[in-house]
């Protein structure tokens, strides 16, 4: 007889309970200043933290150089380094290529280096650093490396978040010529070259 009481007695603690936390669910005040509301867009999980992302971009560049070193990027597909960027980066590429006569293809920008060693060629002792992880958004993030390719060259890499993980959106570096600085963005000058040739 006691084993029957306990049984609706706990239902009705249960459903009691779950009342009280939906109740205190709707009545918690949304956010009213802009600053607010920015903030409680962005996820607090391990996802978007420094480290986290830090880590990330390391990972990209180290299967990226690792492959590089055994010749196997492209070669025999073992990898394609399109897993590690946007889809919006990976159009423009595909569409400025479709576009671009075969005669021509140096044309495309950042077609005459290679991205992910800021050259031509690399060295034996290719290497990566992260440097800052940075404006932290819900689905977007900036990261500055710096790569070691005989001479140190530093990257900006905007990153977006895709399918559940951080991809590169371009890669934009700083020189200097005949004293003034330049700024080249890659997927922004992708997307240029693309709209020229469509017009």
């Amino acid at each position: 007889m006691r084993k029957l009481l306990i049984i609706p007695l706990l239902l009705a603690t249960l459903i009691a309970t779950g009342c009280k936390q939906k109740a205190a669910t709707t009545e918690t005040p949304a956010p009213t200043d802009s600053t607010a509301v920015e903030e409680a867009t962005v996820p607090n999980d391990s996802i978007h933290t420094e480290a986290y992302i830090s880590q990330r971009v390391k990972h990209i560049y180290d299967l990226v150089y690792d492959s590089y070193r055994k010749n196997t990027i492209n070669a025999n597909r073992q990898i394609s380094t399109e897993q590690f960027t946007s889809a919006e980066f990976n159009n423009l590429l595909r569409e400025a290529t479709r576009l671009t006569p075969k005669d021509n293809m140096l044309d495309i920008p950042g077609a005459d280096y290679d991205h992910w060693v800021m050259g031509q060629d690399f060295d034996k002792k290719l290497s990566m650093e992260v440097l800052s992880v940075s404006d932290i958004q819900a689905q977007t993030a900036t990261a500055k490396i710096r790569v070691q390719n005989f001479e140190p060259t530093e990257v900006t890499l905007p990153l977006v978040l895709e399918n559940g993980d951080w991809l590169i959106d371009s890669f934009i570096t700083t020189s200097e010529i005949e004293g003034k600085k330049v700024v080249f963005d890659e997927k922004k000058e992708l997307k240029e070259y693309v709209e020229r040739l469509k017009k």
